[in-house]
């Protein structure tokens, strides 16, 4: 088993967010990350040859050819939607996704939703 650090795995997990909305083709989307270092990294010009540098390079790169997505800093404890999502999730054995918005967050989601 490998530990990573934090700010790792929040890269990790940007990136892979990134491709899921690739593989859905969806193509106009606000992404909320509640790791302030994620969020300065991706708009900041230093180069990383970390780990974490790897990772916030190829969401840099992902974001750069898709202009209507778009990734911005959100507090966490205003996260409520993804602390419920994240809880739920440990509910199952295996990984799950969720393409329609489970009822427990249908409340939250329609508060939260900019329409």
């Amino acid at each position: 088993m490998c530990l990573l650090e934090v700010d790792v795995g929040e890269a990790m997990a940007l990136y892979e967010a990134l491709q899921w909305l690739k593989n859905l083709g969806l193509e106009r989307v606000k992404v909320e990350v509640d790791s302030k270092t994620v969020a300065e990294a991706l708009t900041s010009s230093t180069s990383d040859l970390s780990i974490f540098g790897d990772y916030i390079l190829r969401c840099k790169l992902f974001l750069e050819s898709r202009p209507n997505i778009s990734v911005s800093f959100v507090r966490r404890n205003a996260n409520v939607l993804a602390h419920r999502l994240a809880r739920a999730s440990r509910s199952y054995s295996s990984p799950n996704t969720w393409v329609e918005p489970p009822n427990f967050v249908d409340g939250l989601l329609r508060v939260s939703c900019v329409c």
